[in-house]
């Protein structure tokens, strides 16, 4: 517009200086300065709105919006508006009257399993001397929704049915755990390996049970040329053991010791009950310094599983079967013994297991010795024995 009302004013003082000065001339002339100067710069093309624009757009218009609607929203209404619950805090509440409420949900919870005709809220309350109000209601509710679901997860976790070496509280002693997967693909292969190393195997003295010793040789498990499966089962090994079944135990991997042990007929011969370490009793400065016990581990390699007897106290011991997908932990402290218990003809099962040796830093492996002998120095097949077998052999080698 500017260029424009220049070239008006231009075009007329230049007629001004003429005989011809109208206006008409003027802006005729100015017309056609402007019409050649448009010729030179012609107008941009109108680009489309962006999506940008649009969403600026909309974002005002909503804005528009809501500012008016707060506007009529702010003018007093004949709608009355609804009714706000007032907020409790159990912080705010005596502890007096806490304790009340708790006796209250007690009693509520024991009113439902009589034949009186009131068994309210209310009269819970009345039972535990509390003054009802709405507020103290609606808290009591909660609590009593609190109490049922506890009830409920006890009742799920009840192990009371269970042998005593499945409880929870032996867990830190005792534990059955589920391989994972990959590791019980690997084991097949090692089941075809040992089919071949049968002149490897030595007999264990006084016992039904040969083994062939491995130590932390995870090669012979698979033969030769197969070092890319060895230290694949190796890595998953050491991470199922010291991340996930063991973690926190402080299980010195590299220091492992394993061996192959099956059973060689079906004759009934059970290891006399046993420690695989030296039985050691912390003392208070062990204990300051967190001192951790080994452990062993016993896994079965081909589908038949395998058996070992397990003491949790004095008396008769649990024979617990360890399937084929499974593993046993057990901590260095823990009465056990190899052999299976009475059950049908088992011929052309040989039971085959991988044994091992869990050190920690503070308990080594001893794999020559097994300690048939207490804290005391008593024999522990005085204290502890086979329900089935009462004859128990003693045995000269610590694996299981």
């Amino acid at each position: 517009m500017c260029d424009i009302q220049q070239v008006i004013a231009s075009n007329i003082t230049k007629n001004n200086n003429t005989t011809d000065n109208t206006m008409e001339n003027a802006l005729t002339t100015a017309a056609q300065a402007l019409n050649n100067m448009m010729k030179r710069n012609p107008a941009p093309t109108p680009v489309p709105p962006t999506t940008v624009d649009k969403k600026k757009r909309e974002n005002q218009r909503k804005r528009i919006y809501e500012e008016r609607t707060t506007e009529t929203d702010a003018q007093p209404s004949s709608v009355p508006s609804p009714m706000v619950k007032k907020k409790w805090s159990r912080r705010k509440i005596p502890k007096i009257v806490q304790k009340k409420e708790q006796d209250t949900a007690v009693f509520y919870l024991q009113l439902q399993n009589t034949t009186m005709k009131d068994k309210s809220i209310k009269a819970a309350m009345k039972r535990a001397g509390l003054e009802y109000s709405f507020d103290a209601e609606e808290r009591i509710r909660v609590r009593v929704s609190r109490m049922k679901k506890n009830v409920v997860a006890k009742k799920k976790d009840d192990d009371s049915k269970l042998p005593l070496v499945f409880h929870k509280k032996m867990q830190n002693r005792i534990r059955l755990v589920p391989l994972p997967s990959e590791l019980i693909e690997q084991i097949r292969q090692i089941e075809v390996q040992i089919q071949s190393k049968g002149n490897d195997f030595v007999t264990i003295a006084d016992t039904n049970l040969k083994h062939w010793v491995i130590k932390q040789k995870f090669e012979k498990l698979f033969g030769r040329g197969n070092r890319v499966v060895a230290n694949a089962f190796k890595k998953n090994l050491q991470t199922f053991v010291t991340e996930e079944a063991l973690a926190t135990m402080g299980i010195e991997f590299k220091s492992i010791d394993m061996s192959i042990l099956y059973t060689v007929n079906d004759s009934i011969i059970h290891q006399v009950p046993h420690f695989d370490y030296q039985p050691t009793v912390l003392t208070q400065q062990q204990i300051d310094d967190k001192e951790q016990f080994a452990w062993i581990m016993v896994l079965p390699v081909t589908n038949d599983g395998c058996w070992i007897t397990v003491w949790t106290g004095f008396g008769v011991g649990t024979n617990m079967e360890i399937k084929y997908g499974e593993c046993l932990f057990l901590r260095s402290d823990v009465v056990h013994a190899g052999g299976r218990p009475e059950i049908d003809n088992e011929s052309d099962r040989k039971f085959i297991r991988l044994h091992c040796y869990l050190p920690t830093a503070f308990m080594k492996v001893d794999r020559d010795k097994i300690f048939p002998l207490d804290y005391n120095g008593a024999p522990l097949g005085d204290s502890y024995w086979v329900e089935d077998v009462p004859d128990v052999v003693p045995s000269s080698i610590g694996d299981a």
